[in-house]
């Protein structure tokens, strides 16, 4: 079984890590962590491009750090391959497309997130839509 769990650096979504971890899955299950690292918006790219450019590089680092730590939780209790992708762009398109090409049997979101720059809102229609047009069964998380 292959099982894609999207995720953000929301407490939420550290939350959603431990609800997984603790659940019993079958033997030889794969786990995808996926993270969306959204681009900055710039308006004066000449100006500012190198301080964003920096930051967008502390961003993706974070990420990574997150997923780490949430890639050792889920594989110290599930004991099963676990990896973990970090994308850029917007979030509802890159874990459709990832879900596309991976083709994971099922598809974890929480039901909601924190990302910078969106609303709470925003982040349930993530969820919404990814219930919408994902190509596989996805598993809405409430913690």
């Amino acid at each position: 079984m292959k099982v894609m769990i999207a995720l953000d650096e929301s407490d939420y979504s550290r939350q959603v890590v431990t609800k997984m971890s603790q659940r019993h899955w079958p033997e030889g299950c794969q786990f995808k962590l996926l993270t969306v690292v959204e681009p900055l918006n710039v308006t004066d790219e000449t100006r500012h491009a190198q301080v964003l450019s920096e930051i967008q590089k502390h961003r993706l680092e974070a990420a990574r750090q997150f997923l780490s730590r949430s890639r050792e939780e889920l594989e110290s209790v599930a004991g099963s391959n676990v990896h973990f992708e970090i994308r850029e762009g917007r979030p509802i398109d890159q874990i459709i497309d990832s879900a596309v090409e991976w083709e994971p049997e099922r598809l974890i979101l929480g039901a909601r997130g924190g990302s910078a720059g969106e609303t709470r809102a925003a982040l349930g229609n993530v969820s919404r839509t990814a219930a919408l047009y994902s190509p596989c069964t996805v598993e809405i998380v409430r913690v």
